[in-house]
């Protein structure tokens, strides 16, 4: 095979092959309660409020599907022109919920309400075909969004948010100093001492989230379950030193204003 076309020359299996490319997409439907229980579907309202013993899982508790549900699934099965069965069927699925270890997932598997139904994009179908349309996020959108929605907070502040945040600025930028520092030095240390690569050490020790301290260390070439497990034990550490660290810099912070 010539060399320059290797890359760009289809395989003879992936000429025989047409890839179908399917989508799981997930709608909210517009119900004031929820879909097995009688508690109201309210954004914003307080934690644990909008719930009863269906949601909770207690036993001897049987859902009822919501009829509203029904209905608007219908109409969304009719509008697709899916097929409608007279009969249909929840299955129960077990998965493991790390605050409900016993609950289970109420799905429909084998005999959906709607199925078989299509939703046509002739248009699009017909522009990406034609190769006229190609869907990216340029970079101009998105400094424009990024933009907008930093106006957007923006003008939400007022003189006395904007004379706070600039007071408190020079210590927080200190304090991000500082943090970046010691944890280079533990970084330093870990490296220095344990034997371990300066990467490896410093994404270990790093302050950043957890979750993009795992994606550059699955990008990079380093030790992820040594970085991981060091993030885990800083993450435990925090969750039972922090709020101790709180409450002493609130009541420092109050003996000092009385």
């Amino acid at each position: 095979m010539n060399p320059e076309t290797h890359d760009t020359e289809p395989t003879a299996a992936a000429s025989e092959w047409e890839p179908v490319i399917g989508l799981e997409v997930h709608v909210q439907l517009a119900t004031k309660t929820k879909a097995f229980s009688a508690s109201a579907v309210e954004f914003g309202a307080p934690p644990n409020s909008l719930t009863d013993p269906l949601v909770l899982g207690l036993p001897g508790t049987l859902p009822v599907f919501n009829r509203a549900a029904v209905e608007l699934a219908l109409k969304l099965g009719v509008a697709t022109e899916s097929k409608i069965r007279a009969k249909s069927r929840f299955a129960r699925k077990h998965y493991f919920y790390p605050d409900q270890p016993k609950g289970y997932q109420i799905s429909q598997y084998d005999e959906p309400l709607c199925e078989d139904g299509h939703l046509d994009l002739i248009l699009g179908g017909a522009l990406n075909i034609a190769g006229l349309v190609r869907i990216d996020l340029p970079g101009w959108l998105l400094v424009m969004s990024y933009a907008v929605v930093g106006w957007r907070i923006g003008l939400h502040f007022t003189h006395d948010i904007v004379r706070a945040a600039a007071r408190a600025l020079p210590r927080i930028l200190l304090s991000i100093v500082l943090l970046i520092g010691f944890s280079a030095l533990l970084g330093l240390l870990l490296a220095k001492l344990g034997g371990v690569d300066p990467v490896t050490a410093y994404l270990a020790t790093s302050p950043g989230g957890m979750d993009s301290v795992a994606i550059i260390a699955a990008s990079t070439k380093v030790d992820v379950p040594f970085v991981m497990a060091l993030q885990a034990l800083r993450f435990f550490a925090c969750v039972v030193a922090g709020p101790v660290l709180a409450r002493f810099i609130v009541q420092r912070q109050r003996a000092v204003s009385a």
